[in-house]
């Protein structure tokens, strides 16, 4: 696969330095879209949202500006215009040797690989089994490269032969999973839990589902949730 790289068209085995800084201390951002025979879905959403955590972060953003034709290219190249595919942006404070010397510039990287579209319609028809992972907390606000908690989340699931793990406080309050943020179906309602504390992910396709619920005469609720009731609700 070809990858892009700071305004170049790169096979994937040499995409990064092994001096960057995302690479050695996690400084570094990333977001992951979906797109559907070629088209990005919410991608301005995601851009805002890796825009705002780049700020916070000290990441400048320059580099982003031209992104939107940039994944368009990469997916023609590729041959991934027809077909569903992964898209990952990956920002970085970027390449120094002397830890005690800032990079001067960020690294941007974007892959686009494709998507394994029968394991997908697999899952949407039969589902998937989760577990319940007590008191592991929240993975943050912002989708940094430091993902250590998700991963070894994930693989604490797949230890107990499930394919995805809900994380709770140490007092039972449900916050997320590894990979997505967590809804409950009651009757015409939908919960799930608020944003508020920044221990959970405001993911873009939570914030969707929130807005397209009310035109679908179902009610959002943003509320605490307690892991008791991921057992009595209707559907999760």
């Amino acid at each position: 696969m070809k990858v892009y790289v700071n305004g170049r068209i790169l096979p994937s085995e040499r995409a990064i330095s092994a001096f960057d800084w995302g690479l050695n201390f996690g400084y570094g951002l990333f977001e992951t879209i979906r797109a559907y025979r070629g088209v990005p879905a919410f991608l301005e959403d995601h851009l805002e949202r890796l825009r705002g955590s780049a700020v916070c972060m000290g990441l400048d953003t320059g580099k982003l500006e031209t992104i939107d034709r940039e994944i368009e290219k990469l997916i023609r190249i590729n041959g991934l215009e027809k077909r569903d595919s992964r898209i990952k942006i990956v920002l970085t404070k970027g390449v120094s040797m002397d830890v005690t010397c800032l990079p001067e510039e960020p690294t941007l990287v974007i892959t686009v690989t494709p998507l394994d579209e029968e394991r997908l319609e697999r899952l949407k028809r039969y589902g998937i089994r989760a577990t319940i992972l007590d008191g592991w907390g929240g993975c943050g606000r912002y989708k940094t490269l430091n993902h250590l908690k998700n991963i070894t989340a994930r693989l604490e699931a797949r230890r107990r032969n499930t394919q995805e793990g809900i994380l709770t406080t140490r007092r039972g309050t449900v916050l997320e999973a590894t990979a997505s943020n967590v809804f409950l179906v009651e009757g015409n309602t939908i919960k799930t839990p608020p944003l508020r504390g920044g221990a959970i992910l405001p993911g873009i396709t939570r914030g969707k589902i929130i807005e397209l619920a009310e035109t679908l005469g179902i009610r959002p609720v943003e509320c605490s949730i307690r892991k008791e009731e991921l057992y009595r609700c209707d559907g999760l």
